[in-house]
């Protein structure tokens, strides 16, 4: 892999996992403060957990060289 291709890919993969982080930080913001969703709250904060480790490892990520 080039160096410029080996950079384009680190960087999409840092923007996305930063976008991740913001959706998973604004699920689990609406669901803890909405109190309409009664049962379903579990569902929908482990999924923004899951969201939010999936950005955290987009971010920790870096190709082979």
């Amino acid at each position: 892999m080039s160096e410029s291709t080996s950079y384009l890919v680190t960087l999409a993969g840092k923007m996305i996992g930063i976008a991740l982080i913001i959706m998973s930080g604004l699920m689990l913001y609406y669901t803890a403060t909405t109190s309409s969703l009664g049962k379903f709250d579990v569902i929908f904060i482990f999924l923004g957990v899951v969201v939010l480790i999936v950005g955290i490892v987009l971010l920790l990520f870096k190709p082979k060289e």
